[in-house]
């Protein structure tokens, strides 16, 4: 538990430290929202705050690729490169936006290509829900099942009735 509060607070820091940062520089640059009649804010906003978070992000990927506990995972270990390629490309495709306002498509393009890079890191969602569901059973019991199935749902839930049984003892 302890390793994803470091992780998180990780994030957090690294975000909250650079968003600053990412201020000054869009303030200094000009890259800010200018004010229309159908915004609510009614001074420029500064933009490049997803610079900050993908940051953030970043250092925590990083920080648990060296956590032994964390690094066994196939999901930190391997698929964290993906979801960060991913994340890139969004957050390089959101300060072309900022600066040069792209259009729509070319901003769709750019989701292609992040998701496509995800893809092509090895990085599925919900199919292993699908399979379970084309086997004909209910939605809310494959998420269950595949959530008991998980190691550390496991420990979290032997480490919780270890903690009750101490309760009712006492």
């Amino acid at each position: 538990m302890r390793e994803y509060l470091l992780v998180m607070l990780m994030a957090a820091v690294t975000t909250y430290l650079l968003t600053g940062l990412c201020r000054l520089a869009a303030v200094h640059f000009g890259i800010q929202a200018q004010v229309r009649q159908r915004d609510v804010h009614t001074r420029p906003t500064p933009y490049l705050g997803g610079l900050a978070m993908l940051a953030g992000v970043a250092m925590a990927f990083l920080l648990a690729s060296m956590m032994p506990f964390l690094s066994s995972h196939e999901v930190v270990s391997r698929d964290s490169l993906g979801i960060l390629g991913a994340a890139s490309v969004i957050c390089l495709v959101g300060v072309i936006d900022d600066v040069l306002d792209l259009p729509a498509v070319a901003k769709v393009a750019g989701q292609v290509l992040a998701a496509g890079i995800a893809v092509l890191n090895g990085l599925v969602m919900v199919s292993y829900f699908r399979q379970l569901r084309e086997a004909g059973m209910p939605l809310a019991e494959a998420v269950r099942r595949e959530i008991e199935a998980q190691p550390e749902y496991q420990s979290f839930r032997q480490q919780l009735l270890k903690r009750r049984q101490a309760t009712e003892s006492r």
